[in-house]
């Protein structure tokens, strides 16, 4: 399935960018916020197509046939260079973000715009970080720099403050679900997914397609099993978990730990994450005191900040399952 941006909950953000590239007011350094699931880069490659493009369409989207359209399409377009973290690495490195500078002050080749595009831009170190900052602080003129991230606030705030921040937000339930029925029109679970994704469209199409609520299932019954049985194989499980994307067992996680958090304050909380496993979270919120309960919450937050760091997952999971049934144990 071919998903193509702009996204209804992203119409109003698409005109007012369009409507100053027309003016000729278009930020240099624009970055692209919010959850996971919500088109942000899908969103940064119909920006960049856009730009580029010779004969771009009234609503301002790419006409898909120039000469500029056929090369994004074909990956070759001399204009438009993507950084990501290169093949076996988590960081962008340090020289990708110094080749920046050169690229962006190049003439165009078509005499439009030079694009770049990084992402996850929260993904450099410390001296990417701090080559990127040289590029923003003297912005070459007819650059435009589009940064990408679920976590702004791991970026440095000079980096923030040089950039046009626009944050995406998960659309209405109705709109959400409108689009989600369109895409799954078979889906008898949609209202799940949804919650399971707060309310992010691609998300909750990715949870439906990628088996994703498979490994939610697993991790629970093992969470279960953890805190009902002393013999636990706490090790395996560990293994298990840390052979996964990490980004979606602490997402699940996450998610569970709050709910915990909700039903502790009240047996019939106004909104959880997990609306169906309801009384199994409960269970395990039994099991463990607020103390442990917060310090387990803070484990994840410090874990989903060091995503993008060199750590070795087995041991991450080790350390917190180990910690889990030692906190659970003491109760």
């Amino acid at each position: 399935m071919t998903l193509k941006a702009p996204f209804p909950w992203q119409t109003q953000t698409w005109d007012a960018l369009i409507s100053r590239h027309r003016n000729g007011n278009l930020p240099h350094a624009i970055l692209l916020s919010g959850i996971s699931g919500l088109g942000k880069s899908l969103f940064a490659r119909a920006l960049a197509e856009a730009l580029l493009c010779e004969s771009p369409q009234a609503n301002g989207q790419a006409c898909g046939q120039c000469r500029s359209c056929q090369q994004m399409l074909a990956d070759g377009h001399p204009d438009f260079k993507p950084i990501e973290p290169e093949e076996g690495k988590k960081q962008i490195g340090v020289d990708q973000c110094r080749r920046l500078s050169s690229f962006l002050a190049l003439t165009s080749h078509y005499g439009r715009y030079r694009v770049v595009v990084v992402q996850p831009a929260d993904s450099m170190n410390e001296s990417s970080a701090n080559s990127l900052l040289k590029t923003l602080e003297e912005p070459p003129a007819g650059g435009v720099l589009i940064l990408i991230s679920n976590r702004p606030e791991s970026l440095l705030p000079t980096i923030r403050s040089r950039c046009q921040q626009i944050v995406f937000s998960p659309p209405p339930h109705d709109m959400a679900d409108a689009w989600l029925s369109a895409h799954l029109p078979s889906a008898d679970n949609k209202d799940l997914l949804l919650a399971l994704s707060s309310n992010a469209p691609l998300r909750a199409l990715a949870l439906a397609e990628d088996d994703k609520l498979q490994l939610r299932t697993s991790m629970l019954e093992d969470l279960l099993a953890m805190s009902s049985n002393e013999d636990a194989d706490v090790m395996a499980i560990a293994k298990r978990w840390s052979e996964q994307e990490l980004v979606d067992v602490l997402h699940w996680l996450q998610s569970w730990f709050q709910d915990m958090l909700r039903l502790k304050t009240s047996d019939t909380p106004p909104l959880l994450a997990n609306p169906d496993i309801q009384e199994r979270l409960h269970q395990l919120a039994g099991t463990i005191n607020w103390e442990s309960l917060y310090a387990h919450m803070d484990r994840l937050t410090e874990m989903k900040r060091k995503l993008n760091g060199s750590l070795n997952p087995q041991l991450l999971m080790e350390d917190f399952l180990l910690s889990w049934t030692s906190s659970r144990l003491r109760n």
